[in-house]
């Protein structure tokens, strides 16, 4: 399909003209030079077991490196497995990692042979970290293997002004897991695949809903223009909220544009750590305990949003230290 398909009117734009599918790369979309560095350096590296780190802003599809590297590596078709540290409460790191008395296998003896991505892996608690790294890269016995068989990609949530600060992240994961480091650069370092995205995402919903909308000039142009703070995930919903909101097959509409492409605010984010509403049957953690718990989650989303400890410090109003103070103690107990 040409690009300019999907517009109503191409305005001279070369790049329109130019089969949408020349910049698939499996799910990444590009034309930026930065990022095709990056597919290449995993292309260079298939063949290797090396782990790999994905730095990237929120939002910026660090994911879909993963699966790229996965998909080109030699355990492609073995086992991957996703694992969002995000998500998981203090209490059950070890138990979904390395399985529980109780018999629940973990994720390591299931992805055991194959590929392990875990997303904010510098949220996992530290004694977490080091129990990871013994498992898969450490021999048992002197001249035998590790006790897992796993390739290790992981992704950090930076920001643009504190990329390198992996705040949480043990100095020995860091080091094992940044033999290959990969950059994902936010979507204003790469305005040339800003329309490339839109148009395919545009192309997914009109095919999945039997749709023929097409995107008026100027949206697209103003579109250009924008930075993207909440980067791809913010384009992806902006288009499709668009697509619903529009009468007839045109979208043009300079307003809703501006009303859909609003970035996500700190009380919606906020809102994203919001405790249970309904507390389960079995819960055994005193109120001290789930307190703490709810806490730590808060920690957690702040600093992956804001990129750093100190930043999420500044935000929640509260001293750097105490939050590292927190987050340690929260260590030790589950050590």
């Amino acid at each position: 399909m040409i690009i300019s398909d999907y517009c109503s009117h191409e305005n001279g734009l070369a790049i329109l003209r130019q089969p949408l599918e020349r910049y698939l790369h499996d799910d990444i979309v590009s034309d930026n030079a930065g990022v095709i560095r990056q597919l290449n350096l995993i292309d260079r590296t298939a063949q290797s077991d090396a782990p790999i780190m994905i730095e990237g802003e929120k939002g910026t599809g660090k994911e879909h490196f993963a699966q790229y590297a996965y998909a080109r590596s030699r355990r492609f078709g073995r086992q991957y497995t996703y694992f969002n540290a995000l998500s998981v409460s203090s209490d059950r790191y070890g138990a979904e990692l390395f399985g529980s008395a109780a018999g629940q296998e973990g994720l390591l003896s299931r992805t055991n042979g194959g590929t392990l991505f875990i997303n904010d892996v510098n949220l996992l608690p530290q004694n977490i970290q080091r129990q990871l790294l013994t498992a898969i890269s450490i021999p048992r016995v002197s001249g035998g293997k590790p006790e897992f068989d796993i390739r290790l990609i992981g992704s950090y949530t930076c920001s643009e002004d504190d990329p390198g600060a992996l705040s949480g992240l043990t100095e020995e994961l860091y080091y094992y897991i940044s033999i290959l480091k990969i950059q994902v650069p936010p979507l204003r370092r790469r305005r040339e695949d800003i329309l490339l995205l839109a148009m395919f995402f545009l192309d997914q919903a009109n095919q999945s809903y039997g749709l023929h909308s097409r995107f008026g000039w100027d949206v697209l142009a103003s579109m250009l223009e924008m930075d993207w703070p909440d980067n791809i995930r913010q384009l992806k919903y902006t288009v499709e909220r668009m697509i619903w909101l529009t009468e007839g097959d045109v979208i043009d509409n300079m307003a809703l544009l501006a009303d859909c492409a609003k970035p996500m605010g700190n009380a919606a984010q906020a809102r994203e750590a919001r405790f249970p509403e309904h507390i389960p049957e079995n819960e055994t953690r005193s109120l001290k305990e789930m307190v703490a718990d709810y806490e730590r989650m808060i920690i957690r989303q702040y600093i992956k949003q804001y990129g750093s400890l100190r930043k999420a410090a500044k935000a929640l109003q509260v001293a750097p230290a105490s939050l590292s103070r927190k987050l340690n103690a929260a260590d030790e107990e589950e050590e």
